[in-house]
């Protein structure tokens, strides 16, 4: 028979072991990409908020407009 140290220290090593393995919370949220010139969003994208908010324009395609537009960070 295992002593009750002997299991408590496997418990132990457990408890260790999944905390390794648990993945960490990140500080990312998901914002939707919205056209400057229809304002139609088209695109959702997750973003990193440690650092604040971040400003955040590409030129993407936009679906309605058929062309290449800026389009701009929006919250939902």
């Amino acid at each position: 028979m295992r002593s009750f140290m002997a299991v408590a220290s496997m418990v132990g090593a457990i408890d260790a072991a999944w905390e390794w393995v648990m993945a960490k919370k990140s500080k990312r949220e998901y914002v939707w990409l919205e056209c400057t010139e229809c304002g139609q969003r088209n695109y959702r994208t997750e973003v990193s908020v440690a650092e604040g908010t971040p400003k955040l324009e590409l030129k993407k395609f936009c679906k309605s407009e058929r062309k290449h537009t800026a389009h701009k960070l929006r919250r939902k």
